[in-house]
């Protein structure tokens, strides 16, 4: 093999090593990028998760809501319906 005389063999086992230790970490970067591509997945996952939980916590807190609303609707139309028939026996009674 002939190698050009400006080249010498030193430089050609330095450039070697260089390849090989960029393809070696082209291959650990690209595994890191895959992990974080899996990690992104499991952590927007689990956060699309959350959103669905809390949106049915928030319709299930706003149906109690309503329903003790009702409640008390019915409590104070039945207080008043006793305080109504209340007076009209005191205005009966006088």
């Amino acid at each position: 093999m002939r190698v050009d005389p400006s080249v010498s063999w030193g430089d050609i086992a330095m450039t070697t090593g260089l390849v090989f230790s960029g393809i070696l970490a082209f291959a650990s970067v690209s595994e890191g990028v895959s992990l974080n591509a899996a990690s992104i997945k499991v952590v927007d996952r689990d956060v699309q998760q959350l959103a669905a939980e809390h949106r049915q916590r928030l319709s299930e807190e706003k149906a109690d809501r309503e329903q003790m609303r009702q409640e008390m609707r019915e409590d104070l139309r039945a207080i008043s319906e006793k305080l109504d028939l209340l007076m009209q026996q005191r205005a009966n009674d006088e």
